[in-house]
């Protein structure tokens, strides 16, 4: 690797891969912060819906109830 600028990306190749990645690094999540043991945020209730087209998390569950 000493020397051979073969084995290293050009500037322009970099400054490319930074045009393409950049804007997913823009696209970050927001976290959403829940005491352990419970069914998570209540922003979670929305996830769902948007989904798979159910109304409540409990419909995911095998027997449809929680345990």
């Amino acid at each position: 690797m000493a020397g051979d600028g073969a084995l290293f990306p050009g500037q322009d190749g970099v400054e490319a891969a930074w045009e393409i990645v950049e804007p997913v690094l823009d696209l970050a999540t927001p976290v959403y912060e829940y005491d352990a043991g419970t069914w998570g945020p209540p922003e979670a209730e929305r996830l769902p819906a948007v989904t798979c087209g159910c109304y409540s998390l409990v419909e995911l569950l095998p027997n449809g109830k929680r345990s």
